[in-house]
């Protein structure tokens, strides 16, 4: 048995102390722990709305994130990227088309659902941008987005890649 103290009631003491502190460190990284996964869930429940994947598709173009940019492609827009891809693209044009959206000049402010089809397996959702100098109310612009439902994900129809590009 090590001594910490010459004292065995600062010893005691101090023993408590220090069985304390360990609780109170694994409880907050239970709690940590928690948070993320919570997060994560959320950010995972935002993209089975037509509204979250777009937000998704829209800050992954704006951002320069080809790999969220690609996943979040249907597989028919992915197909017409590649056949239209510019020499030297490397294996696919999704990498023109992303870099060609991605601007720190542009932020998204907000999506909204302009329309779903009856049978819920396409939708259009309105993305408003706007400059990130400020530009007031007149300095946002609406991007429409066709969305289609695959696989129970919502992917970006073909023809909508190069959407957010432009003035």
């Amino acid at each position: 048995m090590s001594v910490l103290y010459a004292d065995p009631v600062e010893d005691a003491r101090a023993r408590r102390r220090l069985r304390r502190s360990a609780r109170v460190v694994i409880a907050l990284l239970d709690v940590l722990v928690l948070a993320v996964g919570l997060a994560g869930t959320s950010d995972l429940r935002r993209l089975r709305t037509p509204e979250g994947t777009a937000g998704a598709f829209a800050e992954a173009a704006l951002g320069g994130d080809c790999e969220r940019f690609r996943d979040l492609l249907s597989a028919a827009a992915r197909a017409e990227l590649v056949a239209a891809r510019p020499a030297g693209d490397g294996p696919d044009g999704v990498v023109a088309a992303c870099t060609a959206s991605a601007s720190a000049a542009t932020r998204l402010v907000a999506t909204r659902l302009a329309q779903q089809a009856p049978d819920g397996r396409s939708a259009t959702v309105v993305v408003v941008l706007r400059p990130a100098d400020g530009g007031g109310r007149g300095g946002t612009r609406d991007v429409a987005l066709l969305l289609l439902l695959q696989a129970g994900r919502w992917r970006v129809a073909p023809g909508q890649a190069a959407a957010l590009d432009g003035p």
